[in-house]
């Protein structure tokens, strides 16, 4: 724990921390971090004393943000096939 609890200060520390905690049930965590991409993400997951130790297994999603700038994404190429299937 202690481990994980150092490997979060670090990212929160560098700024790519932006969210992370148990679920209730104790059947997982999420942390969601700012990376330039997948691969470093990864990288930052994989070093994680939990990952290593293997406390958790890791499931990596990335996240296209919506907001104001992009119109929350109604004219998103992902978005317009979602509503067309």
């Amino acid at each position: 724990l202690r481990g994980h609890v150092e490997h979060s200060k670090k990212l929160e520390k560098e700024g790519r921390l932006f969210f992370c905690g148990p679920f209730t049930d104790n059947e997982g965590a999420l942390q969601i971090i700012t990376a330039y991409s997948f691969n470093e993400a990864e990288k930052s997951a994989l070093q994680d004393p939990f990952i290593i130790h293997g406390y958790y297994e890791y499931i990596l999603h990335e996240l296209i943000e919506a907001d104001r700038s992009n119109n929350y994404l109604v004219e998103d190429k992902q978005t317009v096939n979602n509503l067309n299937s």
